[in-house]
């Protein structure tokens, strides 16, 4: 029952996502473009060389995973904060859908799972993008990185899922961006190495998911190895942030639907 209404609620939003597929498609194809013009080409002219897992690599090769990473964070917590939240205030699509025999637990899951499908197209667009422009090879190993960056997109989700729960109106995610979302896109390592910020930013750089999530994806995509101890630590910290999330998320919606 709960993975069948689960996927009820997840396919009525890619039905609807179906209707507005080429807009999508510019946004995730046409944002990468312009960092990766802008950054890959821009700063890689300045930054000819960088080191990645004791590989030293092109800049625009080491910028990709990172932009895989962002266009994944940013595209579900934009699903699971505004858009949710849309849905919950100006559309009572919440209340319909818990009219039904649906509950809170299928509604919130059909959120973040379909916010974090959404984010993996974005993905995988950043991804084709950067093989286009020799950015990223494609091989069998590359396959490892798509189910962490699933993971990662889910994390974010419901992260996103906390920021709509205490929302009152849409001015209030001003805050989930400005304190969330920018510092995640600045300080978790998306343009250059995290060390080189001073210790007190880098203590605060490994605090977010986003910094753990672009260690993995890089030193998948780029060196094709990554000690199994630090990849599990890294992984099991960003499903921590999750569950953590998630709790909190249901917690609000809860109070604030039912009482």
């Amino acid at each position: 029952m709960f993975f069948k209404t689960v996927y009820a609620l997840w396919y009525r939003h890619f039905l609807t996502w179906k209707t507005m597929f080429w807009s999508s498609l510019t946004s995730n194809v046409f944002n990468p473009l312009l960092f990766l013009f802008s950054f890959g080409f821009g700063m890689g002219a300045i930054v000819e060389n960088i080191e990645v897992g004791g590989q030293v690599v092109d800049y625009l090769v080491y910028i990709v995973p990172g932009m895989m990473a962002y266009s994944g964070m940013f595209t579900a917590s934009f699903e699971t904060s505004i858009s949710a939240f849309a849905r919950y205030y100006m559309q009572s699509y919440w209340d319909q859908v818990l009219a039904t025999p649906a509950m809170l637990h299928h509604l919130m899951m059909g959120e973040i799972l379909w916010a974090s499908t959404k984010a993996m197209f974005a993905v995988v667009c950043v991804l084709l993008v950067g093989y286009l422009f020799e950015g990223v090879v494609l091989d069998w190993s590359i396959l490892w990185v798509l189910p962490v960056m699933f993971l990662g997109c889910f994390c974010f989700a419901t992260c996103g899922m906390v920021a709509t729960s205490f929302a009152k109106s849409f001015e209030m995610f001003s805050y989930f961006f400005t304190f969330w979302v920018t510092p995640m896109f600045i300080f978790s390592g998306v343009f250059f190495p995290v060390d080189r910020f001073p210790e007190m930013v880098q203590w605060l750089a490994y605090l977010l998911p986003m910094t753990h999530l672009v260690d993995i994806v890089r030193d998948l995509s780029v060196a094709g190895v990554m000690d199994a101890g630090v990849l599990m630590m890294k992984l099991a910290y960003i499903a921590f942030v999750a569950v953590v999330a998630y709790a909190v998320a249901y917690r609000n919606m809860k109070h604030r639907i039912f009482d």
